[in-house]
């Protein structure tokens, strides 16, 4: 069995599992390698976080550097280059596609010399190239589900459909929720724990998910909308899960009326929901195809292919 990767993780401390990903990826990659967390948010000094990392470079001999985007909350163009350290430098973008319209990031990268970028959406991949004056390598890690959380809880159906989010300022999902509400026996789940979340979700026959927003489905012209979390959260908390259409579903294996229902415009989504609604034999059939795609795409599994996938690069 192969050693565990020593790992640097220059990151955050999510303020809200629920809503963080990452905080599923970082518990997972702390279970998978040996990693040492430095939350540079929380110091944001430049000179500092520098001093820090001089400090665990004597202590650690690390394989690589795991480093999150954090926007404007640390100034990282005033730290010491990190090529300087001679470690592979590995950098999540997150879901943040569309944040290559800032030139900052270009900016950073041209700084510290990032080795590889970590996509969560392998649709922008060819955006990223695009974009950066540097030639890099790109690993695709995708969001994913807890089977301990997001699982079927063997509630009763009291809703007719949901949409799990945390506020309503996408236009389509404010019109969505707005439809749902008029027309069925409808709940919006928000500020819920975790397990609170999922039970809710178990209740309901259809969860809708309505994350993306307009501007950013496409960049120069090519499709790349999110395949996100609730892609797999939903069917594995026994709904049918409607969604916007991504860019990677087809890859991951998502077919429409196959094993998802998925829906472009207002009145596409309207057309699907009726049917859908008042057929529950394919309803279950959707679902149950589902649950056996999404099964095996746990945090656990996308973290240790992901590895796999590191120690090809470093």
């Amino acid at each position: 069995m192969a050693k565990k990767l020593k790992i640097l993780r220059l990151s955050y401390t999510p303020p809200d599992h629920r809503y963080s990903n990452d905080g599923s990826v970082f518990s997972e990659l702390a279970n998978q390698a040996d990693v040492v967390f430095l939350d540079f948010v929380k110091i944001k000094d430049p000179a500092t976080i520098d001093k820090r990392i001089e400090e665990l470079l004597k202590k650690h001999s690390f394989d690589l550097i795991y480093k999150n985007y954090v926007g404007p909350s640390v100034n990282t163009l005033k730290m010491r280059p990190l090529h300087e350290y001679n470690i592979p430098i590995f950098v999540s973008s997150g879901d943040c596609h569309t944040r290559l319209q800032s030139p900052d990031i270009n900016r950073r990268s041209n700084h510290h010399k990032y080795n590889v970028i970590i996509v969560n959406n392998k649709s922008t991949i060819p955006c990223f190239k695009d974009y950066y004056d540097r030639d890099m390598d790109y690993v695709w890690l995708p969001w994913s589900y807890n089977p301990k959380i997001h699982k079927d809880y063997g509630t009763n159906k009291i809703y007719d459909a949901s949409i799990p989010a945390s506020s309503l300022k996408v236009d389509i999902r404010r019109r969505i929720h707005n439809y749902l509400e008029s027309v069925c026996n409808y709940t919006l789940i928000r500020k819920l724990s975790p397990v609170e979340y999922s039970k809710k979700l178990n209740q309901c026959k259809i969860g809708v998910s309505t994350c993306q927003i307009e501007h950013r489905l496409f960049y120069k012209g090519t499709f790349v909308g999110m395949t996100f979390n609730k892609y797999y959260e939903i069917p594995m908390c026994g709904a049918l899960h409607i969604g916007q259409k991504s860019g990677d579903a087809k890859e991951l294996g998502f077919v429409d009326g196959e094993n998802i229902v998925m829906f472009s415009t207002f009145e596409e989504f309207k057309d699907k929901f009726k049917f859908y609604l008042n057929n529950e034999k394919e309803r279950l059939r959707i679902l149950k195809n589902s649950r056996k795609l999404v099964s095996p795409m746990t945090y656990k599994n996308r973290v240790e292919q992901f590895l796999v996938e590191v120690r090809k690069k470093i």
